[in-house]
C-alpha cells in the first residue's frame, strides 16, 4: 500500500500538519504515517461498515481516547434501529461532550457514556474489580448510576445493575461461561468473550431506566388474547 493512499485513508481522523496535496514524504513523515495508519486500522476506524455508529467532530473538545493518537473525529456508538425491515444506525440519538467525556441519549432513556475493560485473563475476582474502576478513571460509580454489560455494539439484557462491583463478577461468570464453551468445542474461537465483552455502561441517572423496565413488565404481563391461548393448546 502506498504512503499515499495510507495518508488519504487517515487525513480525516487525524491532523499531521502535511500538506495534503503532498506526494512526496519525507523519512520522518513516512514513519509517522505507518504509525497512525497501523493505529487507527487496529481501532477499526479504516474498515468500519459496521451499522451502529456515527462520527462526531471532537477537535475542539478535551475528549480523548486512550492510547491512541490525536483524533479529530471519533466514532460513537448510538446504537441501531430497524427501519423497513432492515437494520440501519439511530439517527436521532443525541450526543454531548461533558468534561471531556462522550454522552448519548437515546429516546427516553437518560445520557450514557461508556468505558473498555479487558476480558482475557486469568482474573480473581478482587483484581478485575480494581482494573475495572481503573479503566473507569477518572470517572467514579456515584449514586444514581446504573451499569450494564456492553454486547459488541450492543447490551445484554437483564445484567443492569447499581453495583459496579456486582457488575465485574458477574462481567467474570458470564466470560467463563463462554471460554468454557470454546474450549469444549461448542463455539468457534472467533466467539470468544473477549470479541464482544469489552464495555460497560453507565447510564447517568435510573428514573427513566426504572421507566422502561416497568414498561417491559407491563408488556410480559399483559393478558393474552382467546386466540394466544388457543395457540398454546
Amino acid at each position: 500500500m502506498s504512503y499515499i493512499s495510507k495518508f488519504n485513508d487517515i487525513r480525516p481522523y487525524v491532523k499531521l500538519n502535511i500538506p495534503w496535496n503532498k506526494k512526496l514524504f519525507t523519512t520522518q513523515e513516512k514513519a509517522l504515517i505507518t504509525k497512525y495508519h497501523n493505529k487507527l486500522k487496529a481501532m477499526g476506524y479504516l474498515n468500519r461498515e459496521q451499522e451502529g455508529y456515527i462520527l462526531k467532530d471532537i477537535s475542539h473538545s478535551k475528549y480523548k481516547i486512550k492510547n491512541a493518537p490525536r483524533l479529530k473525529q471519533a466514532f460513537v456508538n448510538v446504537g441501531t434501529v430497524v427501519e423497513n425491515g432492515n437494520i440501519i444506525t439511530d439517527k436521532t440519538a443525541k450526543i454531548k461532550i461533558v468534561n471531556g467525556q462522550i454522552r448519548v441519549k437515546r429516546g427516553g432513556m437518560p445520557y450514557k457514556w461508556e468505558f473498555e475493560y479487558n476480558i482475557k485473563r486469568d482474573w480473581k475476582v478482587t483484581d478485575f474489580r480494581k482494573h475495572i474502576k481503573k479503566q473507569m478513571l477518572p470517572n467514579k460509580p456515584k449514586i444514581g448510576q446504573i451499569f450494564v454489560i456492553g454486547a459488541g455494539i450492543y447490551e445484554m439484557k437483564g445484567t443492569a445493575d447499581r453495583d459496579i462491583d456486582n457488575l465485574a463478577k458477574e462481567i467474570l461468570k458470564i466470560g467463563n461461561k463462554y471460554y468454557s464453551m470454546v474450549e469444549s468445542g461448542k463455539r468457534a474461537e472467533s466467539q470468544s468473550p473477549e470479541h464482544f465483552m469489552y464495555r460497560i455502561v453507565v447510564y447517568e441517572s435510573t428514573d427513566a431506566f426504572k421507566l422502561r423496565l416497568k414498561n417491559k413488565k407491563k408488556i410480559k404481563k399483559r393478558k393474552k388474547s382467546k386466540y394466544e391461548k388457543r395457540r398454546m393448546r
